[in-house]
């Protein structure tokens, strides 16, 4: 038996408690675990560029130390400053400031409609996402926050550009 229970910081009592009555803790058969596409269906396998990290490595700009009201988590030391992860325990945002093509590239496959804004939304059960360009710059913010939230982040940067870094 295995018994997990989630508290919040200051809070008395379980958030959530989870009890799993049969536990095996070996490794699976491969049978088990290995994907088989239904009949029928069709599999398509791509490369693609981690564009965090790139964005990571290469950014100009130097991210502020709050976005939206939440702090900016720490930084792993071997990592670059370019990409920004903001606040703390299931509460994140994260930002990834993108060069204009591949923002465009993102913009164009997921707006339903030419949006003049040049802006778009994504959403999935457990994140919300937003590419968003402007003017010279261009952003991903995506997290586990409500839409609003990346709104509000996105507001502070248009109105407060992050500075180039040196």
């Amino acid at each position: 038996m295995l018994r997990v229970e989630l508290h919040a910081a200051g809070v008395e009592g379980a958030a959530l408690t989870s009890l799993l009555l049969d536990l095996d803790r070996r490794e699976p058969a491969e049978q088990l675990t290995r994907f088989r596409p239904p009949p029928g269906a069709s599999v398509l396998s791509v490369e693609a560029p981690d564009l965090a990290a790139v964005a990571d490595r290469f950014s100009p700009f130097a991210l502020p130390s709050t976005l939206a009201g939440l702090p900016r988590r720490q930084r792993v030391e071997d990592v670059g400053r370019g990409v920004g992860t903001y606040g703390d325990g299931f509460t994140a945002l994260t930002v990834v400031p993108l060069e204009g093509g591949t923002a465009g590239g993102l913009l164009d496959s997921l707006r339903q409609e030419d949006d003049p804004r040049g802006e778009a939304t994504f959403s999935t059960a457990l994140i919300q996402g937003l590419v968003v360009r402007a003017g010279d710059r261009a952003y991903l913010l995506v997290g586990s926050v409500p839409e609003q939230v990346l709104r509000s982040a996105m507001a502070q940067l248009r109105v407060s550009p992050p500075p180039v870094r040196r």
